[in-house]
């Protein structure tokens, strides 16, 4: 009877040696304004209680490598007021570079939600980040899209500002004094073609576990009850283990008794 041996290569490996990296895409100091996002809030009894935003930030400017994870993302308000309200968040990886006037349900079309937070506080201290834990998210190494979706249910109290950077063509915005829809179109004037500054902090790729197993040495055949030697051809790993298993049939297998 034939009997089948298989090598399981375990890897040791814990989620918190994980070391967070930080990228800052747009400036921390200068000209600020409160129209592009990542939520609007204009002045002092606006009724604009609703805003889209969607941007794009291009491989070259976010320097992370494929693969990474994304875990957070912050926003640097610079007023000193405060709000409250449902913000959530979407990510997609994407081949595209340059964005105009689009409807919000073309721009979610593909996009994975990654915040949802009915009762989001912003504080009134001024110069503070806005953080987002979000669920995690994979970076393709491409263009990465953040979408970001605001409902307002505090009273406004005043402009909320941040810094900004020029962005043409990668952005677009909408406010709206009623909960936006679907069929709700995104465009650059006036809510677009400008970013806030944004930090992301992410991980980079797990690459422990990119071992060479190497191959099984031995006999060709045997026969059943036959006792061989057998071995690998490359040197174990530090950090990994090595498990025996059998099968007679290759599709049940229990571990090897030594």
């Amino acid at each position: 009877m034939k009997k089948i041996l298989l090598l399981i290569l375990t890897c040791i490996y814990s989620l918190s040696y994980a070391q967070p990296n930080v990228k800052t895409i747009g400036p921390l100091t200068g000209t600020s304004s409160a129209n592009y996002g990542p939520f609007v809030q204009l002045s002092a009894g606006s009724t604009l209680t609703s805003s889209a935003h969607s941007y794009l930030y291009t491989a070259s400017e976010l320097t992370i490598p494929a693969g990474s994870t994304i875990t957070k993302l912050e926003w640097l308000k610079i007023s000193p007021v405060g709000t409250s309200g449902t913000l959530k968040l979407y990510l997609k990886n994407t081949s595209v570079e340059t964005i105009t006037t689009s409807t919000f349900g073309s721009i979610l079309s593909g996009a994975t939600m990654v915040y949802d937070n009915p009762n989001l506080v912003v504080p009134t201290q001024a110069n503070g980040w806005i953080t987002c834990d979000i669920s995690p998210f994979i970076y393709g190494g491409n263009t990465l899209q953040l979408t970001t979706n605001w409902n307002r249910s505090s009273t406004s109290t005043g402009a909320i500002k941040f810094h900004r950077i020029n962005a043409g063509n990668k952005v677009v915005g909408i406010a709206s004094t009623t909960p936006l829809t679907l069929a709700t179109n995104l465009v650059g004037p006036n809510y677009g073609n400008l970013r806030p500054t944004l930090r992301i902090t992410y991980t980079l790729p797990d690459t422990t576990c990119d071992l060479e197993v190497g191959n099984i040495v031995g006999p060709s055949q045997a026969c059943q009850y036959e006792v061989v030697n057998l071995s690998l051809s490359a040197k174990p790993v530090s950090g990994a283990t090595y498990t025996w298993m059998s099968s007679y049939d290759s599709l049940n297998f229990s571990v090897v008794d030594y």
